[in-house]
């Protein structure tokens, strides 16, 4: 099992830098490695193992499922009906190291924000009608310490973070966000109060993910 278990992560490390057909398939081999631990990992014989194992195979079926919608977008971009749709897949590419099939996606975007009368906002540099969540997210992609690709614009994404926090000054998440676009921008001072900030907003529930920092 243990062996099944270490095959999963190494096929799910392999998906991380592979686009694509060749993600999915290694997301896919990924599932079936951990699957096959459970069977000697079972609900009745280890449950301490057998759950946490279960939520991680369907963790690899959602990426599964958004690598497959992205494909589709990218093999036919006109297929795309929604600017939000066509902005927010090529993000996770962007994210993903993708940045031909992102250009793809981003031109799209475009010509549907256009086609709608969605105007670029050139405070935020994105298209208004993005929810502050989606705000959020697109600012995370530029500053994610682990993003793939290091060629981001990090000034954008300290002012997008800047601007959801002065409208939703007790949002936690926002508030992590901001800490690192301060952290990306190497404002490490504001970086360490503005953390210290988010963890104090934080859900006890969820106070765990935002320690460590």
């Amino acid at each position: 099992a243990m062996t099944l278990n270490n095959l999963a992560n190494a096929y799910l490390d392999q998906a991380q830098v592979l686009h694509g057909e060749e993600r999915i398939q290694a997301l896919q081999s990924a599932a079936d490695a951990m699957e096959g631990s459970l069977d000697v990992w079972t609900l009745e014989a280890a449950p301490e193992m057998y759950e946490p194992r279960v939520n991680w195979i369907a963790e690899r079926e959602r990426e599964m499922e958004a690598a497959r919608a992205s494909l589709a977008a990218v093999e036919d971009p006109s297929s795309i009906t929604d600017w939000s749709f066509a902005f927010r897949i090529g993000r996770e590419l962007s994210k993903q190291g993708d940045l031909a099939a992102a250009a793809i996606l981003e031109t799209r975007g475009k010509e549907l924000a256009e086609s709608a009368g969605v105007a670029l906002n050139p405070h935020l540099g994105i298209w208004n009608g993005a929810s502050l969540n989606e705000i959020n997210a697109y600012a995370w992609g530029l500053i994610d310490p682990e993003r793939p690709n290091r060629e981001t614009d990090v000034t954008l994404g300290l002012n997008l973070a800047r601007a959801i926090c002065e409208q939703r000054p007790l949002e936690s998440a926002f508030q992590d966000t901001l800490a690192w676009a301060y952290f990306a921008n190497g404002l490490h001072e504001e970086a360490i109060a503005t953390s210290e900030h988010a963890l104090d907003l934080a859900p006890a529930q969820e106070k765990a993910n935002y320690e460590g920092y």
